[in-house]
Formats: C-alpha cells, sequence, structure tokens
C-alpha cells in the first residue's frame, strides 16, 4: 500500500489566479473546421482522412 500525494485545493476561480499560476490551452475547433471542409472551403492546413474507420454497434 502506497499514500497517495495531497491533491491541491483552490478557494478561488481559476481565472483569479495570478498569471503565473495559469495554464491557457489552445485546442482547435474540429466541428467548425468540418462544417468549412464540408462547404467546400480550401483550408491548406486541414483535410479529410483518406483511412476509412469502422465502429461496431451492439444493440
Amino acid at each position: 500500500m502506497r499514500r497517495k500525494q495531497p491533491r491541491v485545493c483552490l478557494n478561488v476561480e481559476p481565472e483569479q489566479l495570478p498569471s503565473e499560476f495559469q495554464r491557457v490551452k489552445i485546442e482547435a475547433n474540429l466541428t467548425e473546421i468540418k462544417k468549412a471542409l464540408k462547404g467546400k472551403k480550401q483550408l491548406d492546413w486541414a483535410f479529410f482522412s483518406d483511412n476509412q474507420e469502422y465502429s461496431l454497434m451492439i444493440k
């Protein structure tokens, strides 16, 4: 058995922390990129994959 490290608990919202303790996360908006590609908009930095992927749904 091993003791876990203590968790950090905050008394403020992350937005209220000093900037040195904040992390900005930038993510791609894949929904909007997909809409643009389906709308035949030419994007040099994005494209649909040629790989065919499948999923199995069991009812």
